[in-house]
């Protein structure tokens, strides 16, 4: 089972689209369930939030991989939010999708090591 967040979103409705033409299982995490109906296929659908640990677990429950997609100014909390729901999942693999680069200062250039940095330190808290 995938778990795919922000799937009704540009990025994350293709992903799901993809995924469900190469015959994976989906589930999608939404705050508002409603707005599902735009990706256009019958998917399993949790109501949840990412910034509410409480309704992670359900959303996890069963996963082996997650399409983290955050539109948010702190992607690694966010990720490590989700990874602290998820001991007793068999979550093994995460790909984390984000447009925080946006919240960067104009003299601050977006640098992989420096992001990566910054997530390996939020995540290790």
């Amino acid at each position: 089972m995938i778990l795919v967040t922000g799937a009704t979103g540009n990025i994350g409705s293709e992903v799901v689209r993809l995924l469900h033409r190469t015959g994976e299982r989906v589930r999608i995490l939404a705050r508002n369930p409603g707005k599902v109906a735009n990706v256009g296929e019958q998917f399993e659908v949790v109501s949840g939030d990412l910034n509410q640990s409480e309704t992670l677990p359900p959303a996890l429950a069963g996963v082996t991989k997650l399409f983290l997609m955050a539109h948010a100014e702190s992607p690694p909390e966010i990720a490590g939010r989700v990874l602290r729901a998820a001991p007793g999942s068999p979550l093994r693999h995460v790909v984390l999708i984000s447009s925080s680069t946006i919240y960067l200062e104009p003299s601050e250039p977006p640098s992989p090591r420096k992001l990566a940095s910054r997530a390996d330190a939020k995540l290790t808290r």
